[in-house]
């Protein structure tokens, strides 16, 4: 007799290991998704920085006294709440001093409102000395072609901007301070 189906105990022994497969790939795919959640965040935040230094390039309004872009980040430790996690671009309306600073009146924060970080996702914000900070800026000024001014006096290149999802994994926009270079990578791979 030939036989042309399966018996159950067949059929059974093959749904356990399409099971025991689906539950051990569901955790790698969550990883997964948090790390690209992670770095297209990061490349976000970079492209927002490239549109600031942009705007210092050909100011969008044209026969005023513009004198410089920011992205301004808020951390975790912020102390507004609901500017926790989030990042403007700003633009001084105003002359700014021989500091790099802008009068905080003259200050106009470009379309409406601050960009929230989405979900788990929270600021850590380093200063161009690497302090840990509740906030930074990137300052690019109109006057100088896009070259960025800062607040800062340390003699560090840098200004990092970390994103993180678990303690453990993190994301960092990177930008040099000489050339205005920015870039992003996965944890200190910079």
């Amino acid at each position: 007799m030939i036989k042309n189906s399966f018996t159950l105990i067949e059929l059974l022994v093959t749904v356990f290991i399409i099971v025991l497969l689906t539950a051990a790939s569901v955790p790698m795919m969550r990883q997964f998704q948090r790390r690209a959640e992670l770095k297209s965040t990061a490349l976000e935040i970079k492209s927002e920085i490239l549109e600031a230094k942009n705007y210092s390039l050909a100011p969008r309004l044209m026969g005023t006294s513009i004198s410089s872009y920011a992205v301004v980040f808020y951390g975790s430790a912020y102390l507004d709440a609901a500017k926790r996690n989030s990042y403007e671009i700003k633009e001084c309306q105003g002359l700014i001093d021989g500091d790099g600073k802008c009068d905080p009146s003259k200050l106009v924060t470009l379309f409406s409102s601050s960009k929230k970080l989405p979900g788990s996702i929270v600021f850590d914000v380093f200063d161009w000395a690497n302090n840990a900070t509740d906030t930074a800026e990137i300052n690019f000024a109109v006057e100088k072609q896009g070259e960025i001014v800062t607040s800062f006096t340390t003699p560090s290149n840098l200004a990092t901007v970390k994103l993180n999802k678990t303690s453990e994994k993190y994301w960092q926009v990177v930008v040099t301070k000489a050339t205005g270079n920015i870039r992003v990578c996965e944890q200190d791979s910079c």
